[in-house]
Order: C-alpha cells, then sequence, then structure tokens
C-alpha cells in the first residue's frame, strides 16, 4: 500500500459571499487507489455551488463503485476509462440538476482529479482548476488551461505576461455541466518517494507563481501545513476568489526549510 501524506482545504477567500468551490477524496487504508478531486464553480442564484458539489459527489461515487467492482485489480487502460467516464457522469448529473430547476440553467464547474495507486497518478481535468508535479525540487504544470487567454497565448496572440492581466482571462472554454457531454484531458505519470501533486483552483493561481508555490512547498513541513501556507498567501495578497488547495506526497516530504 502506497504511503500517502495529504490535506484538502478550501477558503471562502476575502472578498466572495459564498464559496462555489468544493473538494473532496476516496482514500481507504486497505485500498490500492486513491482519488482527489476539486471543482470551482459558476453560475448565478448558487448554481456554481450546486455544480462543484454535485461534480465531487458524483466522482467520489463513481471511485467507489470502480473499486468494488475491480476489487482493486485494474490497468492503466482502465484507469483513464475510469477517469473519463466519472467526469462525464458528472457532467450529466450537472446537467440533470440544472434542467430541474431553471434558475440553475448555465450553471457549470471546472474539475480537476488524481488518482494515485503503486508509483503512478492520473490526471485529469476540464477547465483551468490546474494540477502541478513537485520532484527533485522543481515544479511542472502538469495541465493546460482550457481558456480563452491559454488559446491566445498558444497561438502567439499575446505572451504569458499579458495573459496575466487580459480582460478575458476568466473565461474558460471548457466545463462541466455546461452541454450534454464534455471531453476530459487525461494524462498517467510516474511519481516517486518524496514527489508531490497540487491541485488549486485559480483562486491559488491567479495570485501565485509556479515557482513561489514551489518555494511555499520547499518551506512547509507536511502537507497540512502546506496547504495552510498556500491559502495564507493568496489571502494575504487580496484573497479576490475562493481558494482551494489539494496538496498530495507521496510517502512523506523530504527535509526542508520548514523542518
Amino acid at each position: 500500500m502506497t504511503k500517502l501524506d495529504f490535506a484538502l482545504k478550501s477558503d471562502i477567500g476575502r472578498m466572495r459571499k459564498l464559496n462555489e468551490d468544493y473538494c473532496g477524496c476516496y482514500f481507504k487504508e486497505d485500498r490500492n487507489l486513491s482519488l482527489f478531486v476539486l471543482a470551482d464553480g459558476m453560475g448565478g442564484h448558487n448554481a456554481g455551488e450546486v455544480a462543484s458539489k454535485v461534480t465531487v459527489e458524483s466522482i467520489l461515487s463513481t471511485v467507489s463503485e470502480f473499486m468494488d467492482k475491480t476489487g482493486g485489480d485494474f490497468s492503466e487502460d482502465q484507469i483513464k476509462e475510469f477517469s473519463s467516464e466519472a467526469i462525464e457522469n458528472a457532467n450529466y448529473n450537472v446537467v440533470s440538476v440544472a434542467r430541474r430547476n431553471s434558475s440553475m440553467n448555465g450553471m457549470g464547474t471546472t474539475v480537476v482529479m488524481a488518482a494515485l495507486w503503486d508509483g503512478k497518478a492520473c490526471i485529469s481535468h476540464v477547465g483551468d482548476s490546474r494540477a502541478y508535479l513537485i520532484s527533485d525540487e522543481k515544479v511542472r504544470q502538469l495541465t493546460i488551461d482550457h481558456s480563452y487567454v491559454e488559446e491566445l497565448v498558444r497561438n502567439g496572440s499575446i505572451t504569458r505576461e499579458e495573459a496575466k492581466t487580459h480582460p478575458k482571462r476568466n473565461v474558460i472554454t471548457r466545463a462541466v455541466g455546461v452541454e450534454d457531454s464534455v471531453e476530459t484531458d487525461v494524462e498517467i505519470i510516474d511519481i516517486k518517494n518524496g514527489d508531490a501533486i497540487i491541485l488549486c483552483s485559480d483562486g491559488l493561481t491567479n495570485l501565485i507563481e509556479e515557482n513561489e508555490i514551489l518555494s511555499i512547498f520547499l518551506e512547509g513541513k507536511n502537507a497540512e501545513d502546506i496547504c495552510g501556507r498556500l491559502l495564507k498567501e493568496a489571502n494575504g495578497r487580496g484573497g479576490y476568489d475562493n481558494i482551494t488547495v489539494i496538496v498530495i506526497i507521496k510517502g512523506s516530504k523530504k527535509t526542508g526549510a520548514g523542518e
């Protein structure tokens, strides 16, 4: 069984009246697969809060069924297929809720999740919530934002620096619950002891650069401490949005400045 040190924290921030982020995890000591997921909802009349919660709870229900069905004996291809199906099921459930309640019409949510087993992690996402890998004191963004400004950056229309202040930087091009089906990006990576995966909503990444995330990680004592430090830093810089962070460390954190 893979030992994990993990923490999940969601904060309303300093400007919003409602936390439309939601997160959760599937973790059992006797199971060889663990899953962590967060969603950042959008939509009026509290609908964003509903979309994110429905998405996370749907995915956690799907992973539980998957583990009961496979008994923990699965292939990489099965994990990739499960990840896409879990988000597709969540999409169906969000659309269904919206159709039953006209005030929630048009609601949607981002989602990013990490399924970990043995020395592997399957990263899946829709929208601009992100996953980072920290390994050997280096950080790498694992996800590509499904956003308008990311498309502009990738086709050379604007620079990465210009994207940070672009008036449409919050416009996402793909979301759960907006259409009858959704396309999910899925990738499997290798992870080793001491490596960490950080999942976060844009309430963090709009205020903290990835090299700063790395510095805070290196200074932290453990997953719980690192989560708290990241939230505190984002709130200290204005906390303009809801902030959600999940830190997952395979094994335990190697000695850092905070220890």
